[in-house]
């Protein structure tokens, strides 16, 4: 949820939305080995999942 009325409107929905679903990919990553042991960084914006090898 990007939106700051929509957030404020319903709190709830916009933590589960941007803090909970953020952290679930970040944990896919780790499972994954996306991160763990090498050197890839994770960047997560708010609108994608974009990973970068060896930086």
């Amino acid at each position: 949820m990007k939106y700051v009325p929509a957030c404020e409107y319903n709190p709830y929905e916009a933590v589960k939305t941007n803090i909970i679903s953020t952290q679930n990919a970040i944990v896919a990553a780790f499972n994954a080995v996306v991160i763990k042991e090498t050197t890839n960084k994770l960047s997560i914006n708010a609108d994608y999942i974009e990973i970068q090898e060896g930086a």
